[in-house]
């Protein structure tokens, strides 16, 4: 969470432990690096993209053995119930 105070900016984080860890900066003149902020978008961007890839594969995936199974079962009950 990133909230603005009036003595600057503050984030506050936490892991599995249970402490709560408050990150500000240090500087008096703080700096902000571009170069290292678009690097982190780009990345952020080409994880959602992963995640949006994989997210279809499986569910296409689901989706064929799902109802392949489901056909299966059709045909091999039909085949049961006609032998």
């Amino acid at each position: 969470m990133l909230e603005l105070l009036c003595v600057g900016v503050v984030l506050a984080s936490s892991g599995i432990d249970y402490d709560i860890k408050l990150w500000m900066p240090t500087s008096e003149h703080p700096q902000f690096d571009e170069a290292a902020a678009n690097e982190v978008h780009l990345f952020c961007e080409m994880l959602h993209t992963f995640v949006d890839v994989y997210m279809f594969i499986y569910c296409c995936l689901y989706y064929l053995i799902h109802y392949s199974v489901c056909l299966w079962l059709i045909i091999f009950g039909l085949f049961l119930h006609y032998s």
